[in-house]
């Protein structure tokens, strides 16, 4: 066996040997001690029945589809057994229910306000509650709030406070705060022209004002005021590109992190430009990043925006963790908002709830939003979780595309059988299932990871108060939900702090109801909902008195009192044992040592780690049978076919649960399990939590167990951690072969604390004459050395098995006749092969296995006696391990390697082993690699270095792996570096002119004076006196207008001539007239009309007709210098 161990993950590769060969698996060690098992004190199937023939309480047990409207509709084991709290939204009540549909706790407001959509428990039992005030105000908006109260568990006002004014109200949804303050949505009025100024088109505006939302944080004072400490507004982040006079405008496109006040995609295809424009309806606040995520239906995005500015910078585009001010972080569902995708990527539609998903729980750190469907182009609504690309505290957004992910990660529907055009939530649970609020119907559902509903209720509260059971829920006029509505639903477990010290004993449903059985206690027992406890398999015997379920318990052929089906062993002939079929077992050790928070188990599984400091010691292992087993066990559990199918084992599988009293519950053992558990210590402490673990698998079947022991210890002064197992555990001594045991040990450099991990084998000898674990085939007082050979190039047959462990290899020998198969001959160092009786076996674990360095072996005792790891003679990058013969009763020790300087690598191969930040000095210099800024010492720092640990490389341009000096193709590009112009570019590979720009990019690649042409007029830009404008190209006169549009191209004080009289405007007296231009005595008469045009006291006019001939030849003269102008290229 080798394990394979990083902090808090192990996995194992286990050898499994049979007739025909070897199967290897790797499994992870949460697998290897949740689900592997081993059977240590095991009784027979016949002791076990009769030492344990109760039934099992069901966790949970509904299904009422068929009999009941409202309430509890079905449940199973599967379920979250925490409370559920909802606010009808018809009521003035919020009330709270177990997994059973039973109140717990209600509370009625004092005002007698329904409430405006959300409501929260606070930590002291509080409920934090918004109140619906109506739409006494200009907007068309729904979710109006207007009002915030607090009730105290007895349903006292001790805080309220009102936020309705005429340019703001509150809305929708509020996010409670650890400091006591909470976050709350609110619309902000904004008037007809304030909204065109800010770039607002008036064709999307079907009323004269607009509410866009912001957020405020509020601190409650007193019993009805507050202060508001922190507030963001969405109008301070606004783009526009539709008026270039108004405020906000430029390139929508080149700012995702603005919203386009002009972006209108609206479900309401009725009135898609209504004021309530965003129509923001959930909010959440992630304490760990300090940003809050905001969800806006009519946009159909989410938005994550910085929490730890100040107003001042959350109104601006710096400032912050994030240092962006209260610009948008990331935003997701609709990258057509801001140009970076079409409708044909939209992801949500008119979607409800975003949350995060707590620490601990199922894809934490995740979003996970209540997607209504509205637009999509089948009608359904869906639960979606979201992967933000969150790299070192930035959400990555690359150039030019939209933010990932491209899809949700996960995602739950029942098809268009649930829709939901408003309303909806959605909640990440503690188990790993999904609480799913299906708003408009009232209607809660529990699925598990696998999208099985385990849990339905549907509320059965509407504006009158409770419903009768059986009755039909109402519906709304519009037919697009009942009045039953929910807006969405919180679940709170038992731990929860505003539960200490109140009263969670349940009552009745909530709902009024028929109980036929009002004498009986009928949960969890009553799946149909009468009030009587079920007997779902009638044969006349009630679900909690029912000792084989589904089944007949009157069938007792042998007359043991278990009915005959449940039965593991009908005795009607000689008693048998399980061990009677024992072919082989072998046993397992390994220590894990963790501090604070690390754990060697599966992380689902709780257990009682209140300590800060401890060890864990595991022992696993398993029990193979012979074939005979596989007859006995579908004689006894089957159809008695001779073979044993997965039912058969399945069922073989519960009676042996069944005959230890075992669950799997990962709960620390009591009583007569935890004294036989394995008699150990570790430094001398007993275990203060054991833990077992069972399970069956394979045909003939294979018996896994695995017991893990927790204690309360740190290593000694020497740093060692050791464990101390009795030999009388594993068997009771009288039987040598029973107590034959190997030893196999490593260390891992990437563990933080370097762990000695030993594995040992007990066997019985066997007909077919293998070995089992450490290649032992019995036991053998002359074995005087064994070790674990790990080099993966010794798979010689390419069967994927390593060599010293193949026992069907076709290159290999067995010269002596004594399994197993001897090596190679170059292994073989004691010229009889490798069997056991021609000397001392030595496959020894490599020195700098795989990609990390360093694989070494801590020391070990027995007995008392500290042997040291050699160096293999011959093979001096292996360590070797000696250990000798076990007597039959024996005790040994198995020892965690120093480590002085605590950095996780021990002495032996740590080149700093009094400095806990060094352990390698990879270029030789003195200086250790994390500190060495330059670890090859190339010349090139690590940080530009791309091969740090490499000193004859330190760039790859291209990527492709190959350091730039060994790579003849630098970029990639197809060229050789001799013949590319441009080597680091692959772009480029040619300069045909030689003016330094590659052909490719070269807008005139033969001319080396020209490379660009910006407005494509066939002018380079250095030529083009306009090299933006593709009308113009050339100004002869330099007066700023070029030659195309100057009417004057030669005179730099001229350009225009309106009234085409040949004298420029700037010089025409009278610009607009074409028969003036000179007024000489500036009498406002000109000069051709003016009969004494030098005085201005006389205004007669000229001779008739005198001005239009100078029109005429004005006019003569304007054509001749028109064209006189250059023609374009």
């Amino acid at each position: 066996m080798i394990w394979f161990c990083t902090l808090g993950h192990c996995k194992v590769s286990m050898m499994s040997h049979n007739k025909q060969g070897m199967g290897k698996c790797v499994l992870p060690i949460s697998i290897l001690i949740f689900s592997l098992l081993l059977p240590f004190g095991i009784t027979s199937p016949s002791e076990a029945q009769e030492s344990s023939n109760s039934p099992v309480e069901p966790i949970c047990n509904a299904n009422r589809n068929a009999t009941w409207t409202v309430g509890l509709i079905y449940c199973d084991n599967r379920v979250n057994e925490d409370y559920t709290l909802f606010a009808p939204m018809s009521s003035e009540s919020t009330y709270l229910i177990d997994a059973h549909g039973r109140m717990v706790h209600s509370w009625t407001s004092p005002s007698g306000l329904p409430p405006g959509m959300a409501v929260y428990m606070l930590e002291d039992g509080d409920l934090l509650r918004t109140t619906n005030l109506g739409t006494n105000f200009d907007h068309d908006g729904n979710g109006v709030a207007g009002k915030i109260e607090r009730l105290s568990w007895d349903s006292e006002m001790e805080w309220e406070w009102f936020y309705p004014g005429e340019t703001n109200r509150s809305h929708h949804d509020i996010e409670p705060l650890s400091n006591g303050n909470f976050l709350m949505i609110a619309w902000d009025f904004k008037n007809e022209t304030e909204s065109h100024q800010a770039g607002r088109n008036p064709n999307n505006m079907s009323q004269d004002t607009l509410w866009p939302d912001k957020i405020v944080e509020v601190q409650p004072v007193g019993t009805d005021q507050a202060n508001i400490v922190w507030e963001w507004n969405i109008w301070d982040h606004l783009i526009q590109d539709y008026d270039s006079t108004k405020d906000n405008y430029g390139v929508v496109g080149n700012h995702p992190e603005l919203l386009d006040i002009n972006f209108v995609d609206s479900p309401d295809v009725l009135n898609p430009y209504k004021s309530d424009w965003m129509h923001c309806n959930g909010i959440d606040f992630n304490p760990i990043l300090d940003q809050i995520a905001l969800s806006c239906r009519n946009v159909n995005e989410i938005y994550i925006i910085d929490h730890s500015t100040t107003t001042e910078e959350a109104a601006g585009h710096a400032g912050g963790n994030s240092g962006k001010g209260g610009d948008i972080l990331y935003r997701w569902g609709n990258p057509e908002a801001y140009r970076a995708g079409t409708n044909d990527d939209q992801q949500l539609f008119g979607q409800h709830d975003i949350q995060w998903i707590n620490e601990g729980r199922l894809g934490a750190g995740d979003l996970i939003v209540f997607n209504n469907g509205v637009g999509r182009d089948t009608s359904y609504s869906s639960a979606d979780v979201i992967s933000p690309p969150l790299v070192n505290g930035e959400y990555v957004l690359q150039s030019g595309s939209s933010w990932a992910p491209a899809a949700p990660s996960w995602s739950w529907d029942q098809g268009t059988s649930m829709y939901a055009t408003s309303l909806g939530g959605v909640e990440r649970l503690e188990n790993g299932n999904t609480l799913v609020t299906w708003g408009v119907r009232g209607t809660f559902i529990e699925v598990n990871p696998e999208g099985e509903v385990v849990w339905k209720y549907i509320n059965p509260v509407i504006g009158t108060g409770p419903m009768n059971q059986g009755d039909d829920i109402p519906e709304n006029p519009n037919g697009k939900s009942n009045k039953n509505k929910v807006f969405k639903t919180h679940r709170y477990n038992s731990s929860f702090p505003g539960f200490i010290g109140k009263d969670l004993t349940p009552g009745d449903y909530v709902e009024s109801w028929t109980d036929d059985c009002s004498n009986e206690e009928s949960i969890p027992w009553d799946s149909d909902g009468d009030g009587c406890i079920d007997d779902s398999d009638g044969d006349g015997v009630k679900d909690n008195e029912d000792l084989c379920s589904g089944y007949d318990d009157n069938v007792d052929i042998d007359g043991d009192t278990i009915p005959d089906d449940c039965d593991s062993l009908i005795d009607l002939f000689d008693d048998w044992d399980i061990n009677d079929f024992l072919r082989e077992e072998e046993y397992y050790a390994f220590i894990c040592r963790y501090q604070s928070t690390g754990y060697c188990h599966e992380p689902g599984i709780t257990l009682p780690h209140q300590h800060n400091d401890f060890a864990v010691a595991v022992v696993v292992g398993y029990m193979r049978f012979e074939q005979d087993i596989v007859e006995k066990i579908d004689q006894e559990f089957g159809d008695g076919d001779g073979s044993m199918n997965d039912s058969e084992l399945g069922e073989f599988e519960d009676g042996l649960l069944m005959s230890m009293g075992h669950e799997n519950s990962g709960e620390c053992l009591e009583g007569e399990r935890l004294e036989n558990a394995p008699s150990s210590s570790l430094n001398g402490l007993e275990p203060w939590c054991v833990v077992l673990t069972i399970d069956v698998w394979g045909s003939p079947p294979v018996i896994w167990s695995a017991w893990e022991m927790l204690y309360n210890t740190t290593p000694d002064a020497a740093g060692h951690l050791t464990l101390r197992l009795s030999g009388e555990f594993f068997g009771d001594g009288e039987d040598e072969e029973e107590n034959g045991v190997v030893y196999c040990g490593m260390i891992w450099p990437e563990d933080s604390f370097k762990a000695a991990v030993y594995s040992f084998v007990a066997e019985y000898e066997l007909d077919y004459g293998f070995a089992v674990g450490c290649y032992e085939r019995e036991y053998d007082n002359s074995l005087s050395e064994v070790a674990l050979e790990l080099e993966e190039n010794w798979d010689y047959s390419g069967d994927a098995l390593a060599y010293a462990q193949d026992w069907v290899n076709s290159n290999a020998a067995d010269y002596d006749g004594n399994q197993p198969f001897d090596l190679a001959s170059e292994f073989n160092t004691y010229g009889g092969g490798l069997g056991w009786s021609d000397g001392p076996l030595s496959l020894c674990a490599a020195d700098g296995y795989g990609a990390e360095s360093g694989w070494k072996a801590g020391s070990w005792s027995h007995n008392g006696t500290t042997f040291d790891l050699n160096r293999h003679w011959r093979y001096p990058h292996y360590y070797c391990l000696d250990i000798e013969a076990l007597p039959p009763t024996w005790q040994h020790e198995i020892v965690f390697g120093l480590d002085d300087d605590g950095d996780g690598y021990i002495n032996s191969s740590d080149a700093f082993p009094s400095d806990p930040l060094e352990w390698v000095d990879t270029d030789g210099d003195g200086i250790g690699d994390n500190a060495d800024t330059d670890d090859d010492d190339d010349g090139w720092s690590d940080d530009d270095d791309e091969f740090p640990l490499d000193a004859s490389e330190w760039v790859d341009t291209d990527g492709d792996g190959i350091g730039d000096n060994a790579d003849d193709d630098d970029d990639d590009d197809g060229w050789s570096d001799d013949d590319d112009e441009f080597p680091l570019d692959a772009s480029e590979w040619v300069d045909t002119d030689g003016d330094g720009i590659g052909d490719n990019a070269d807008a005139f690649p033969e001319d080396p004076s020209e490379w660009t042409d910006s407005d494509n007029d066939g002018t380079g830009d250095n030529a083009d006196a306009f090299p933006e404008d593709p009308s113009e190209w050339t100004d002869s006169d330099n007066d700023g207008t070029g030659d195309n549009a100057d009417e004057f191209p030669l005179d730099a004080s001229e350009w225009g001539d309106i009234d085409g009289d040949g004298f420029g405007d700037n010089a025409d007296a009278f610009p607009e007239d074409p028969s003036e231009w000179t007024d000489s005595d500036g009498n406002g008469v000109g000069d051709n009309s003016d009969a004494f045009p030098d005085d201005p006291d006389k205004t007669e006019k000229g001779l008739p007709g005198f001005g239009s001939v100078l029109v005429m030849v004005s006019m003569a003269a304007a054509a001749m210098a028109f064209t006189s102008r250059r023609e374009p290229k």
